[in-house]
């Protein structure tokens, strides 16, 4: 039985994080500082002609000094382990516009009809203009009838092998078998038909949308099960 397509994911070395943490732990040492520091000084500046002058007015600006630093060496770890906590989270997901997804972290959705079809969005909108990658799961016996697309469509098998045919004559007997990792272009507006048969299978289709699925036949529903 074939086993699923298994995603590359980069993972960042150790040095690459220790030097991405340095950066953000410098940056937030400057804007503790580019704060803090002005405060300090107007609450010298308030003691020395204020009521409050018995406990600060005589508190010069090295002390002003040492106590700023005091607070940014106990404030500063705690903002280190919040992010050693958020870092795993964040390299998982996107750095620098990169997207990474294991298939643990897709998100299905549907059924879509009565037989268990079901569909993920990867990224963008098929409904909205622009590109996106989507997949769609198919459960065993399971095909859907003649229909076409607006746009062109790019099809790769990533699990199982997929059975498609073209034209409005539907005849999964005929279909032709794409194992894992086999490529087919669906053209806009061309009539095709696809499934599953003997296992799940799961393809991913990357297009422009916003897309549409349209039956030749609109009296037929859209997935239907064979075998029965």
């Amino acid at each position: 039985m074939q086993r699923p397509l298994q995603l590359l994911r980069f993972v960042p070395t150790t040095e690459v994080v220790t030097r991405n943490y340095a950066r953000v732990v410098a940056s937030l040492f400057g804007i503790f500082d580019s704060l803090v520091a002005p405060v300090f000084a107007l609450v010298a500046r308030i003691a020395r002609v204020g009521s409050i002058s018995r406990s600060v007015s005589g508190m010069e600006h090295t002390q002003l000094g040492e106590r700023m630093m005091l607070v940014r060496w106990f404030l500063m770890p705690l903002v280190c382990v919040a992010l050693l906590a958020l870092g795993p989270a964040q390299s998982q997901s996107s750095t620098d516009g990169f997207m990474m997804l294991s298939p643990d972290e897709v998100q299905w959705k549907g059924p879509l009809g009565p037989i268990g079809v079901m569909s993920a969005t990867i990224y963008g909108d098929p409904s909205k203009p622009g590109l996106y990658v989507q997949r769609v799961k198919f459960p065993p016996h399971v095909f859907d009838r003649p229909h076409f697309h607006p746009e062109d469509r790019h099809v790769t098998v990533i699990k199982g092998t997929w059975y498609v045919g073209t034209g409005e004559k539907w005849d999964p007997e005929k279909a032709t078998p794409l194992k894992m990792g086999s490529y087919m272009l669906h053209p806009a507006k061309a009539v095709h038909w696809d499934g599953a048969k003997d296992e799940e299978v799961i393809v991913q289709i990357v297009g422009q949308g916003p897309g549409s699925s349209t039956l030749v036949d609109s009296q037929q529903p859209f997935f239907v099960k064979i075998g029965d």
